[in-house]
C-alpha cells in the first residue's frame, strides 16, 4: 500500500489567500457554483437572510469576502417547519467567523437535501459564493504544498490509496484542519475526530497525524484563532 507524507515544502507553494492558483475568494462562477450573493450589510444581532438555494447532502464550500470593520459571521441553515431561518437550529452550520476584513472560505458536510439559507452578520460590503464540488466540476492541481492565513479552503488535489501523514505549521497556537474527499456521493470528511477534523491543536492532537484514505480527489480546510494567523500544509507522494 503506497504511503503519502504531508511535509512542509519550500517549493511549488500554492498561496491560498489573495491572488492564487485557485483563489479562495475569486467568486467567479464555476461548474460547482450553486449561488452567489453580493451586497452590503451592517448588523450583528439581527442577521441578514440570503437565499433560499438548493443543496444536496454532502460537501459544501462557502467562499467569502468582507471589507468591513465589524464582525463577519456566515451560517448555513434550513428553515424548520413553521419557523424562520433565524429561529431554526436543528440543521445549522457555522461556516465563517471573523472580525474585520475577511478573504477566505469554509467547508461543511450538510446532512440532508433541502432549501438552504445563509445568515449573515457583517459590517460592510460582502461577496459570498456557495459551491458543491464533485469529480465532474473540479480540476485537480499538481501542487502539494499550500500556505495561507486564517480560514481557507485549499485547491483540489489527487491522492492515491494509502496512509496519509498530515503535518501542519502555524505561527500561533490554534489551528484546525479538515481533509475532505470529493466524490459522486456528495463527499465526506475523512478524519475520525469530532466533526471530521484531523488536526486540532487546542485538543492536543499535535500537528502531525496519519489517516488511511481511498484514491480520489481531496481538499483541505483550515480554521484559526486569529484572522491573520499564518499556516502551511503540504503533501509529498
Amino acid at each position: 500500500m503506497p504511503r503519502l507524507r504531508l511535509v512542509l515544502l519550500l517549493g511549488a507553494v500554492a498561496i491560498v489567500s489573495g491572488l492564487a492558483l485557485h483563489p479562495s475568494s475569486g467568486l467567479a462562477q464555476s461548474p460547482s457554483t450553486v449561488a452567489t450573493f453580493r451586497g452590503s450589510y451592517n448588523g450583528f444581532s439581527t442577521p441578514e437572510v440570503l437565499g433560499p438555494f438548493p443543496l444536496h447532502a454532502g460537501l459544501t464550500v462557502i467562499r467569502s469576502r468582507h471589507n468591513g470593520t465589524a464582525n463577519f459571521v456566515v451560517s448555513l441553515v434550513t428553515a424548520e417547519p413553521g419557523k424562520t431561518p433565524q429561529d431554526s437550529y436543528a440543521n445549522r452550520y457555522l461556516v465563517s467567523d471573523g472580525i474585520g476584513r475577511f478573504d477566505g472560505g469554509g467547508a461543511v458536510i450538510v446532512r440532508e437535501d433541502g432549501e438552504y439559507y445563509l445568515l449573515l452578520a457583517a459590517g460592510g460590503a460582502y461577496e459570498i459564493t456557495v459551491e458543491q464540488p464533485s469529480p465532474s466540476t473540479v480540476t485537480a492541481v499538481n501542487e502539494r504544498s499550500f500556505s495561507g492565513s486564517g480560514q481557507q479552503v485549499t485547491p483540489v488535489f489527487r491522492l492515491a490509496a494509502g496512509t496519509v501523514t498530515i503535518d501542519a505549521q502555524t505561527d500561533q497556537e490554534f489551528l484546525t484542519v479538515w481533509l475532505y474527499l470529493i466524490d459522486d456521493l456528495g463527499g465526506a470528511a475523512v478524519g475520525p475526530g469530532y466533526d471530521g477534523r484531523i488536526i486540532d491543536t487546542t485538543r492536543g492532537t499535535g500537528t502531525t497525524v496519519s489517516v488511511d484514505v481511498p484514491a480520489g480527489l481531496y481538499m483541505l480546510a483550515t480554521a484559526t484563532g486569529v484572522t491573520n494567523e499564518r499556516w502551511s500544509l503540504s503533501v509529498q507522494q
